[in-house]
């Protein structure tokens, strides 16, 4: 029987533009603007925490009216929580610095690299999965670096995410190789989290669509 969550406990990780603390120490970012309206249009009570990944993913398994942002869809984590949304598409991609002499046009191509990604990401377990040896970090910020120092020779992330980090880190630009997946990101909740109130959630986040407040949203941080 599921127990009654008088208000829920979101937890996410730095991910921009998805999710990430903004200059005023708030959190901001597509996923997170878009739960909040969606919240106010429910009138659901909530809370936002920022953790890093591994803690706010477990978080989310710990009790319910837990969980967990902007969380990748896939069908090895189906079984392991209620879902809310999408919040927003995210493309799984391979990115090089622009001056590399690196052959990167395909996930056969980066068994023969060193690939940088970041522990408890769904991306870099998928292609570790297919036999892509990973070089783990426990922050994706510092993927960023290490592809500027040439650490290594691939970093693996969201097609936005690549971007917006390096900006960030002052590193320079990087280079998208190529698309190897989409996923859609999701709001994860614990299953016993209360039914009512996931399906208020989930028809403010549908009117959100309908009406395009969740599009001008996704527009401001193109």
């Amino acid at each position: 029987m599921a127990l009654l969550a008088e208000e829920l406990v979101l937890t996410t990780e730095d991910y921009p533009p998805y999710n990430f603390q903004d200059e005023d120490g708030g959190l901001s970012g597509i996923s997170t603007d878009v739960l909040r309206e969606a919240l106010e249009r429910a009138e659901i009570e909530a809370s936002f925490r920022l953790l890093p990944w591994a803690r706010a993913y477990a978080a989310a398994q710990q009790r319910p009216g837990a969980c967990v942002y902007s969380t990748g869809r896939t069908p090895e984590r189906e079984p392991l929580f209620e879902w809310v949304g999408p919040l927003s598409d995210n493309d799984w991609a391979a990115f090089s610095h622009p001056d590399a002499d690196v052959e990167a046009e395909s996930v056969g191509d980066l068994h023969m690299l060193r690939v940088g990604g970041f522990r408890g990401d769904a991306t870099s377990a998928y292609l570790e999965s297919r036999g892509v040896d990973i070089d783990y970090v426990s922050h994706d910020a510092l993927n960023a670096r290490r592809l500027q120092a040439g650490r290594i020779d691939v970093w693996v992330t969201g097609s936005r995410v690549a971007p917006w980090l390096a900006r960030r880190e002052g590193t320079g630009p990087v280079e998208q190789r190529f698309v190897f997946r989409e996923v859609d990101l999701y709001l994860a909740c614990h299953p016993d989290t209360d039914p009512d109130t996931l399906a208020r959630l989930r028809s403010a986040l549908q009117a959100m669509e309908a009406d395009g407040a969740t599009e001008e949203i996704r527009d401001h941080y193109r």
